[in-house]
């Protein structure tokens, strides 16, 4: 779910966004200032069913594309699409407004007529394993299947051209593609086996609030049965935390974090049990930075 920040001078909207099974990704605007669409007796006209985009690059020879769909953080009117070795922004609004709708079927999009009309995209070299947006949306954290953490500055590719309707942004740009990262750090030693899964930024409560650079990442590996801390500021993993694992058959674990407490939650259902772990993040003095 993505929602504009609260000190946001124009109309408060709300979206969701969820992948099926087959890749396909739905997104629906459930508020855009005093309409609340939940409560509309048609909400669905105010989505669409993205079906999984084509790409030829050789992503996973021999293998399946699976699709990955993250909402940004305060900006509803965009939201990013990762499959193979390519992560997409999609902008509802493009969609909408140039009808881009397979004739004949319902709100579902046409994706080879978006990818002519409207290609925003980073190509992160290896297949992609997840990511996930910064606390300002300005960068995407995108973890391949190597190990390789990037961070990859998205500000042209999420920046509104200027005119549009603020209720309904499109983008300054319509074909643009960024290919190299601002910082890559590796999570796995030379030599031994990859095995990431999951990334995910967090801090203490306040960089959260001011909406400004979180300074500790973790990265799950082995279907999230272990968790490192990364400290960002020192570039280097702090702590690791093993959860019981025994086949790679294991399903995968899922982690939360909760801000206000600090408390990391991990869902195992192998063992069908729920840990809680506490973030301490020690004090530090820095001055704020966007991500």
């Amino acid at each position: 779910m993505s929602c504009t920040a609260p000190d946001h001078d124009g109309a408060h909207r709300e979206t969701i966004i969820g992948t099926g099974i087959s890749g396909t990704v739905f997104w629906v605007q459930i508020r855009n200032g005093e309409k609340d669409h939940i409560e509309d007796a048609n909400p669905e006209q105010y989505g669409f069913a993205l079906p999984p985009m084509s790409f030829h690059e050789g992503d996973t020879p021999g293998g399946v594309l699976k699709t990955r769909a993250r909402s940004s953080t305060i900006h509803p009117e965009f939201f990013a699409v990762g499959r193979g070795k390519s992560i997409n922004i999609i902008w509802p609004s493009f969609i909408m407004q140039q009808n881009l709708f397979k004739p004949g079927h319902d709100r579902v999009v046409d994706t080879e007529q978006l990818a002519k009309q409207c290609s925003l995209k980073i190509n992160t070299g290896k297949a992609g394993k997840d990511f996930t947006f910064s606390q300002d949306d300005t960068v995407i954290v995108s973890l391949d299947k190597s190990g390789r953490v990037k961070f990859w500055d998205v500000r042209d590719l999420t920046a509104a051209k200027e005119g549009s309707d603020p209720r309904a942004p499109t983008p300054a740009h319509t074909s643009l593609e960024v290919k190299e990262p601002m910082l890559t750090l590796t999570s796995t030693p030379e030599g031994e086996k990859a095995w990431p899964t999951s990334v995910l930024l967090v801090d203490k409560l306040r960089p959260y609030q001011k909406r400004c650079a979180l300074r500790y990442m973790i990265i799950g590996m082995k279907q999230n049965h272990t968790l490192q801390l990364w400290d960002l500021a020192l570039g280097k993993p702090v702590q690791e935390f093993n959860l019981p694992h025994s086949k790679e058959s294991d399903a995968v674990c899922s982690v939360m974090y909760h801000a206000p407490t600090g408390m990391l939650i991990i869902g195992h259902p192998t063992r069908n049990s729920i840990y809680f772990a506490h973030l301490s993040a020690p004090k530090y003095n820095l001055k704020s930075v966007s991500q």
